[in-house]
């Protein structure tokens, strides 16, 4: 069994909402197309070539990053959607960056992920290196194991992101924007699973992860809640069996 710190319970992705946003259309997550199923994996994410042939863990957040941006930007152009992608900011090891929210914050690598909605012209996802690190896995241990974990975490981002551009980042609960967020990062799971990328294992940890992360029993509703833990491993679910945005309309 994985040896978490406390700290784990307060990553929950946090999605900070800028001010301006279009009213939501109507199920607009019903016009975007379902994807293919396949056959059960036979290689790994972080090691798509063989154990030998690992991707490191600064290369492999910038593959998984990339393959969202590019999954959701097919998925809008199939739907006929407008599609402007976020900007990705990789916060590495002793370096900063800046958001215009939560007051001109500070970004340092040890702080976690967040999707900012007013950062540029179309949103920012910053993915502070270490912050990420010390959420999925010890430093001891290799990221490898628990890699699909690990894009899970910036599959959840990016799932923000799509809520932006389709209107559904503003004027709802908290937990219904979050547990929609994990149900769009299990359709983005499930294309990894059609490429046979993915294996039984790696979802069980992701899903271990998903489960830890949720917000502690008792936890009174409001701004910042994101589900409880089996609240979110549901949601994953929801879009990782069916691999249909459709799925995650009602969340």
């Amino acid at each position: 069994m994985w040896r978490w710190r406390v700290a784990l319970l307060l990553l929950a992705a946090t999605v900070v909402v800028g001010s301006a946003s279009a009213a939501a259309p109507k199920s607009p997550l019903t016009r975007l197309p379902r994807a293919a199923r396949a056959h059960p994996a036979t290689s790994t994410l972080a090691c798509p070539t063989g154990p030998t042939r690992c991707k490191t863990y600064a290369g492999f957040l910038t593959w998984v990053r990339n393959d969202a941006r590019q999954f959701w930007a097919k998925e809008f152009a199939t739907a006929g959607i407008p599609w402007r992608p976020a900007r990705q900011v990789a916060v590495a090891r002793g370096s900063t960056s800046h958001t215009r929210c939560n007051g001109g914050l500070v970004v340092t690598t040890y702080k976690g992920p967040f999707y900012c909605s007013v950062d540029g012209a179309a949103g920012a996802i910053f993915l502070p290196l270490l912050g990420i690190q010390s959420i999925i896995f010890p430093a001891d241990q290799n990221y490898v194991r628990h890699a699909f974990a690990v894009s899970y975490v910036v599959a959840h981002e990016w799932a923000h992101h799509v809520q932006q551009l389709l209107g559904l980042l503003r004027g709802r609960p908290s937990i219904r924007i979050e547990l929609q967020a994990d149900c769009l990062a299990g359709v983005w799971g499930f294309t990894a699973w059609a490429r046979n990328l993915v294996s039984y294992a790696d979802i069980n940890r992701t899903l271990q992860v998903a489960n830890l992360v949720g917000d502690a029993p008792g936890t009174p509703a409001g701004a910042g809640t994101h589900g409880t833990g089996p609240q979110r491993v549901s949601a994953f679910l929801a879009g990782y069996n069916s691999g249909n945005p459709d799925a995650c309309a009602d969340r």
